[in-house]
């Protein structure tokens, strides 16, 4: 299977923050309307901070993955990374483990996955480590259901980590700070 950043793969990712965004519009249309001195400030407060987080992640991947290409062919048990200025070829007995970073919500079953709460519940990411030390990111923007193509993959070992907010720099910033002892 091939994957990469497309427009319906952003879109699956963003599509229950435009539904967010239509719902605080018909909301603030409709209190302004029906009762003039409702405070409508709520509705923008609580919107801007679901957005923010989410327009940092959607950010962030892009940046990460935005020239990149996986192909995984389970047949000749290999991975094939290309970014844009490398290229990794792996296969799946060279691959040490891949550590998902998931929101809580991904540990649900196949169709409750699909329901969200949270507009940050749409984002995720991977990182395949090599034996030779080489790693991948992988985004949700690339693969956006995660946790459901590494399983398919056979004799590797797949961690799951629980992150309310899967962002690579601030995993760094953790491990940073748990290195120094702070």
């Amino acid at each position: 299977m091939q994957f990469k950043i497309t427009f319906r793969n952003q879109y699956k990712a963003l599509d229950f923050t435009l539904f967010l965004l239509l719902f605080t519009v018909a909301c603030i249309l409709y209190f302004k309307y029906t009762d003039p001195y409702f405070n409508l400030e709520i509705f923008v407060w609580i919107f801007l901070a679901l957005l923010i987080p989410v327009l940092y992640l959607h950010i962030e991947y892009l940046l990460i993955n935005s020239n990149s290409f996986l192909k995984i062919n389970s047949d000749l048990s290999s991975l094939h990374y290309v970014e844009s200025n490398k290229v990794i070829d792996l296969d799946f007995n060279q691959t040490e483990r891949i550590i998902l970073y998931l929101v809580p919500s991904a540990y649900r079953s196949p169709i409750e996955r699909k329901m969200h709460f949270l507009p940050i519940e749409s984002y995720g990411y991977a990182v395949i480590y090599s034996k030779e030390g080489d790693k991948i990111i992988i985004t949700s923007l690339m693969i956006p259901d995660l946790y459901e193509e590494f399983s398919k993959i056979k004799g590797i070992t797949l961690v799951k980590k629980k992150r309310f907010l899967a962002s690579p720099s601030l995993e760094k910033l953790i491990q940073w700070f748990s290195k120094d002892g702070l």
